[in-house]
């Protein structure tokens, strides 16, 4: 919803014109993109859960007063709201593949996350909008759609609660460290 809904939520809702709108949202994007990858360093250093527990606790406390600074008047506040967006995003994108990777067996790892990520994302994702949407218009709430992120930080949270811990395990079925080679660089520095 960060990202794809959000550039009609501030023309339809806000009146920002679809090009300023686009402009945010790519800055947003090139935000989370360089922040993706260093924040998954970080989860090789600090843990998968506790990255990916900040993130979603900073979604379901910032939901809120992001989508707030989403429906302000000033574009610079709309981009800083969008781009804190894009931050807790990646410090969710950063570690969530690695996790689902190392959590999985060898031999059903592509299966379960081809089918299994996939599926999930199409369905949640593809009727994310239009739940934004329709939470708008049943509620007459521009800020509704901050619920949504907020109920799914909170489920997130739990089943991330529920995970052990696996940036320090083997693979799963391969007997090789789960550790990406980057990190593995980075601290032989």
């Amino acid at each position: 919803m960060c990202f794809v809904y959000v550039t009609t939520y501030l023309r339809k809702i806000d009146f920002i014109t679809a090009s300023k709108a686009l402009d945010i949202n790519t800055i947003a994007l090139l935000a989370l993109l360089v922040m993706i990858v260093p924040i998954g360093i970080l989860s090789d250093h600090v843990g998968r859960k506790p990255v990916l527990l900040a993130s979603t606790g900073g979604l379901f406390v910032l939901a809120l007063p992001l989508f707030w600074m989403l429906h302000h008047t000033e574009t610079t506040i709309v981009l800083l709201g969008q781009i804190v967006f894009a931050l807790l995003n990646a410090a969710y994108w950063g570690p969530s593949t690695a996790t689902m990777v190392e959590l999985v067996p060898n031999r059903a790892r592509c299966t379960v996350l081809s089918v299994g990520y996939n599926l999930g994302l199409a369905i949640l994702g593809g009727a994310t909008p239009m739940a934004a949407v329709y939470t708008i218009r049943h509620s007459g709430y521009d800020l509704a759609p901050a619920g949504l992120v907020m109920a799914a930080a909170a489920i997130s949270f739990g089943v991330i609660l529920g995970l052990r811990e696996s940036s320090r395990t083997t693979l799963a079925g391969t007997g090789e460290p789960a550790q990406t080679e980057l990190a593995a660089v980075g601290r032989d520095r």
